[in-house]
């Protein structure tokens, strides 16, 4: 699905929470941020659906329970509206870093400590088994199988993407089959030095 207009936004969001007059926060490549009042927005998703939200809602709420530096996102409600996903979600305070970039608030080598603080806060925390359960790249279904390693995900995943963009990619890549054989072959081999079990 696409973007949607005002009024098709302002029938959604009246259906569930009643406002009339939806107030956009902010937009992205999955959805649309909306104001719901201090403490909540409501996000508008593209694509997706309710299961793949319930989904990342288990993983906002496992992530939440580790001694992380930061606030992270909080899914409170997913539910079904005019064949649109909408998540209500808790309202993070402070800006984004591309926002402070903006503004000149922050340097772009703060900027990349930023990230890289952040990553090193996540990876510090430990094992994360929600996280296995999230799809990836638009795509509704977990990454992994049951007891399946990243390599052989990444794999699958790899094998997904060619045959969904064939008709694209037959015209671009000389001997595509091949050389996708070939990228698969390599992806299976990385060792990611993950616990399967993570």
């Amino acid at each position: 699905m696409s973007h949607l207009a005002e009024d098709q936004v302002a029938g959604v969001l009246r259906q569930w929470i009643g406002t009339t007059t939806p107030k956009l926060l902010g937009e992205g490549m999955d959805g649309a941020v909306y104001e719901v009042d201090d403490s909540r927005v409501a996000k508008i998703w593209f694509a997706g659906s309710v299961e793949s939200s319930r989904r990342a809602a288990a993983f906002y709420d496992a992530l939440t329970a580790k001694p992380l530096p930061f606030q992270v996102p909080r899914i409170t409600q997913v539910e079904s509206v005019g064949g649109r996903v909408v998540t209500i979600e808790r309202r993070l305070t402070g800006t984004t870093v591309a926002a402070a970039l903006a503004a000149g608030a922050v340097s772009r080598e703060d900027a990349y400590t930023i990230v890289v603080d952040i990553v090193a806060a996540l990876a510090a925390g430990g094992g994360l088994p929600a996280a296995r359960e999230l799809a990836v790249l638009g795509e509704d279904s977990p990454l992994f199988s049951a007891g399946e390693g990243f390599p052989a995900a990444l794999g699958r995943l790899a094998e997904r993407r060619v045959e969904r963009f064939r008709p694209v990619l037959s015209g671009a890549v000389a001997d595509l089959d091949r050389k996708a054989a070939a990228l698969t072959s390599r992806l299976v081999e990385v060792d990611s030095e993950l616990n399967p079990e993570l």
